[in-house]
């Protein structure tokens, strides 16, 4: 019902602000990449992650209305999160109107084309400097990588002998993908192709529930 009043007062722009776990910049997310988003992306941070992952966020029910973008500011208590926040929406309530403009004088940093990497069934998970007691152990200080270029041959963590592929990844068209995207050597977890990762965390119970973290490729 909420949302129904909330889509009948006819929005003319729809921004829902979030603070996530792991070490990520702020980051806006939206499905689409014209210039309006880019805008309203602009006024809070510099990257910007275009998906057309069919999840059931709030800003997703606003497409076909308004220009909608969820922002990740940063991670909760974290003062530059809160910074992100606020300046974000003073630049945002001294607009006049939203425009499509150039943003020649703005670096977006964009990523597009991502996909969700999960842990299949009731695949154990841990975070450590070397395998745990579980089927998948990630590196203890995975969400480093976060935005970064992770290169074809970097290790994420291990996997227990025995486990099986215990990952998932789906592109686009519905296909499994995890592994043209990662592989096991040796009890390692090795990247197959360069990527960018994001929202990759080291809080086990929300990389379960959710999932481990996304891949991209950096629009160049």
């Amino acid at each position: 019902r909420a949302l129904a009043l909330l889509r009948g007062a006819r929005p003319e722009l729809v921004v829902d602000l979030h603070n996530n776990t792991g070490r990520n910049p702020a980051y806006v997310v939206a499905d689409g990449l014209d210039d309006p988003l880019l805008q309203l992306g602009a006024l809070f941070c510099t990257r910007f992650v275009s998906s057309a992952i069919d999840l059931p966020t709030f800003t997703r029910a606003f497409k076909d209305l308004a220009p909608s973008i969820t922002v990740e500011c940063g991670t909760a208590g974290d003062p530059q999160a809160d910074a992100t926040a606020y300046a974000g929406l003073v630049r945002l309530m001294h607009l006049d109107r939203l425009d499509p403009v150039s943003l020649t004088n703005v670096h977006m940093a964009i990523l597009e084309h991502p996909m969700r990497v999960c842990l299949r069934g009731d695949a154990s998970l841990a975070f450590g400097e070397s395998p745990a007691a579980a089927a998948v152990t990630l590196d203890l200080e995975i969400d480093r990588h976060n935005f970064e270029t992770v290169a074809e041959g970097t290790r994420f963590g291990w996997v227990a002998a025995g486990t099986g592929w215990p990952f998932e990844a789906f592109d686009a068209q519905g296909a499994e993908v995890s592994r043209q995207w990662f592989e096991i050597v040796d009890g390692a977890l090795i990247s197959r192709r360069t990527f960018v990762p994001f929202m990759m965390t080291t809080h086990a119970e929300i990389a379960r529930s959710d999932c481990l973290f996304y891949v991209a490729s950096r629009r160049e």
